[in-house]
């Protein structure tokens, strides 16, 4: 189970600080090891990748492991003319292997719970359970304005690859509040949304505010509790959000009329880069960026 907290604050358009543009996205990636997923994550978005696990001392010791650093590489994969470095984490590396090791009487031993300073039978239930869950993190190696990173789960994709604007400055542009805006800037990261998205093996992207209360923490981590269809369900189910078509949007003026006046504390958005025409794929995924 993902813990995660939600600033309440933050459904009130005046509280700026914290809501972020959360970008969720389906995908068929390799999961069937971590060579296997840097390979073919370096592949589809031309990347160099660093891929092994974070280390802490407690389960070092547990495994009989001497912790030297925190990161412990296990392997790279060279892609031949890309300036463009990343690091592959498998968040759930140590726990795998520690369960391999012991087997059901790993959560019997106290060292297990360092981090933990309640431990209950609901606590217990939820690890054992979640232990094998799917949670990998690309993050850029090399400085980039908005620190480039993907968190990856069975089915879907937290996308942070590409940074645009806050929520509520997204909400203003979509609503017709943001009359200074660029156009080109923001063709330019639809495009480059819209081409790693296909790349990585989905056809659309959510876009939603990381703390909206209607989600109940989708955007904030509990989207790596859902399939793709499970999650496309739960989004189009909340009773008072409202999801809007940014193609539609940006190309129909009946439909910007209709938007203008919705509460931008119940919106979320979707973009089928219906608007976007073919010479849009000739752009890199790194357009916005330089290494």
């Amino acid at each position: 189970m993902v813990n995660y907290e939600l600033v309440i604050g933050c459904g009130l358009k005046n509280t700026l600080m914290g809501c972020d543009l959360s970008l969720l996205s389906r995908h068929s990636l390799d999961l069937s090891s971590l060579e296997g997923l840097a390979v073919d994550l370096s592949e589809r978005l031309d990347i160099n990748i660093e891929y092994g696990y974070y280390a802490v001392q407690e389960y070092c010791d547990l495994l009989g492991e001497v912790l030297e650093e925190d990161f412990i590489p296990l392997g790279k994969i060279k892609k031949e003319g890309s300036g463009w470095h990343f690091r592959l984490v498998d968040e759930q590396f140590q726990k795998k292997a520690l369960y391999a090791k012991f087997g059901e009487t790993l959560f019997e031993k106290e060292a297990y719970w360092y981090w933990k300073t309640v431990l209950d039978d609901a606590a217990i239930k939820a690890e054992k359970e979640s232990i094998f869950d799917v949670c990998f993190e690309l993050t850029a190696v090399i400085a980039l304005k908005s620190n480039s990173s993907l968190s990856i789960y069975k089915e879907v994709i937290s996308s942070d690859l590409f940074y645009y604007s806050k929520w509520w400055a997204f909400t203003d542009i979509m609503q017709g509040n943001d009359y200074y805006y660029d156009e080109k800037e923001l063709r330019k990261f639809r495009q480059s949304v819209r081409n790693s998205t296909l790349a990585l093996g989905g056809d659309k992207v959510y876009y939603v505010n990381d703390q909206c209360r209607l989600l109940e923490g989708v955007g904030q981590g509990e989207e790596s509790e859902y399939t793709w269809e499970a999650l496309e369900r739960f989004i189009h189910s909340r009773a008072q959000l409202e999801v809007l078509s940014i193609s539609a949007i940006l190309t129909d003026k009946n439909y910007q009329n209709e938007v203008k006046n919705k509460d931008p504390k119940h919106l979320a958005f979707y973009d089928d880069f219906e608007d976007l025409d073919g010479k849009d794929a000739l752009f890199p995924f790194w357009q916005l960026k330089t290494p």
